[in-house]
């Protein structure tokens, strides 16, 4: 199903600023590690920006990911339920999102605190 030109150009931007943050974090692991080696002094919180910004990149990338079927799922039930009863598998796919919208808040509500 098309998205809205809109709401596609959002989705792929924050992709892209996931990816950004990406190359951020290895720029800051890179300048952590030489900062240990060769100076002897390591970039403080390091550690618990990198594990906080998982779930953020997470976050930012995962409704392109869905949007462009490259999330890994196993499909076998999906696709004979979608050609012998298409309704059906609309259902069990809405299922599946709400599912994975609720998941996506409870994490959302577990990292807040240590974020803040």
């Amino acid at each position: 199903m098309p998205l809205p030109f809109g709401l596609h150009r959002l989705i792929r931007g924050l992709n892209a600023l996931g990816t950004l943050w990406i190359v951020a974090l290895m720029l800051l692991i890179n300048t952590d590690v030489l900062g240990r080696n060769l100076l002897g002094a390591p970039v403080r919180g390091v550690t618990e920006l990198v594990s906080l910004s998982i779930v953020g990149i997470v976050f930012l990338q995962l409704a392109d990911t869905l949007h462009s079927g490259r999330f890994t799922r196993a499909d076998v039930l999906l696709e004979r339920l979608k050609r012998s009863r298409p309704a059906g598998a609309a259902l069990l796919q809405a299922v599946f999102h709400g599912v994975g919208a609720l998941l996506m808040a409870v994490i959302l509500w577990a990292a807040w605190a240590p974020l803040v």
